[in-house]
This record gives structure tokens, C-alpha cells and sequence, in this order.
């Protein structure tokens, strides 16, 4: 149809996978990348590391950056206030906060959790997501295992609006990715 192509390279999507795993989809991930990438009028990565994977592994013009980020306006005024409330740690706590859309193996909580048993009674880890399929068994058992249960807590999702306002209500903010696969070196979560 003559159109024009952009992309948005929101990951380093052949880095997504270990460097030893072959399979189908890293097979086709990489063919479409090879394919398609060169023949777009436009490209944008989600952080200078992947736009610069990109440009030397694709050999494509180096894609313009756009960090991902919350916009200034999302900080106030999109969650009711009886709902922020209720989202405040309880008098004395203090929280570290951790959000995604999946609460998943993988991702550094178990360290966390860890982590959580060396500190104070009174420092909470608060998780939002949905839980990755088995997962939640897994961080409770050792969240048991650690004598931390009592300071974990997890909430549900929120809108993508909500999301600033929220993680003000808490202490500290968690971005606990961990470098098991190439393209968590080189993205920059929104947690950041």
C-alpha cells in the first residue's frame, strides 16, 4: 500500500532471551528485526543502550530516544482520595514499593525479600501487580521461610494514570531488575 513504517523499540527484543536458548521465537524475532527494522522510516528506542544495539547489531540509523516516563500531570488529582488513603502504609511503617504489571520470577523480589529480613521490623515491602502463574506460592513460602510474611503486602493492579500517585503514598521506590538477559542492561524501566 505504499504506507510508511515506524517503530517503537520499547525493548531490545532479540536480548530478550539467554544467550544460550535457541528456539523458534528468538528465530523469528530475529528475522523480523532483520527484515523489517531497515525498511522503517522511523524508529524510536526506549533508552540510548537499545537504540544503539539496534543501530550495530541492525546496522539501521541509530533510533531516536524517548525515555519512558510518567507525565508531570499524572502526579495529582486522577485517584480519589479515600482510595489514596487506603493506600498509605499503616502509622510507624515504612514501604518499599515495588509495581509491574506481572509479580514474577525474575525480577529481583525474592532478593528483596531477602533483603527485607536483615532490616528493621518496621520496614514493609508493598508489591502491586498481578501474579505470574505459580509465582505467588513461591515469594510466599519464602517470604515465610525468612519469618517476613507479616511485612509484605501486595495490591491489586491500578490505572496507568494512578500509577504516580500511588507509589507516592510509600517510602521508597524498588527497581530491581536483574542482568540475566542482554536487554536488561540495556533498558531503562519506567520504575527508574
Amino acid at each position: 500500500h505504499d504506507a510508511l513504517l515506524g517503530f517503537d523499540a520499547e525493548d531490545f527484543h532479540r536480548g530478550q532471551f539467554f544467550p544460550e536458548e535457541e528456539s523458534l521465537v528468538r528465530t523469528l524475532t530475529e528475522s523480523v528485526e532483520e527484515y523489517y527494522l531497515p525498511r522503517c522510516n522511523h524508529l524510536t528506542a526506549a533508552s540510548p543502550g537499545i537504540a544503539t544495539a539496534y543501530a550495530e547489531t541492525i546496522g539501521v540509523q541509530k533510533p531516536d530516544v524517548i525515555l519512558n516516563v510518567f507525565s508531570l500531570d499524572e502526579r495529582h488529582g486522577h485517584t480519589p482520595p479515600e482510595v489514596l488513603e487506603a493506600e498509605k502504609p499503616a502509622e510507624g511503617v515504612i514501604s518499599l514499593y515495588w509495581y509491574s504489571q506481572v509479580i514474577g520470577p525474575n525480577r529481583g523480589l525474592l532478593d528483596a525479600l531477602r533483603a527485607l529480613s536483615f532490616l528493621e521490623d518496621h520496614v514493609h515491602l508493598t508489591l502491586r501487580g498481578t501474579w505470574a502463574e505459580g509465582f505467588e506460592d513461591q515469594l510466599r513460602s519464602e517470604a515465610g521461610a525468612l519469618g517476613v510474611e507479616h511485612r509484605l503486602r501486595v495490591l491489586p493492579p491500578a490505572p496507568p494514570d494512578q500509577l504516580v500517585e500511588r507509589a507516592a503514598q510509600h517510602d521508597v521506590g524498588l527497581a530491581l531488575e536483574q542482568s540475566t538477559k542482554v536487554n536488561r542492561d540495556l533498558c531503562i524501566t519506567n520504575k527508574i
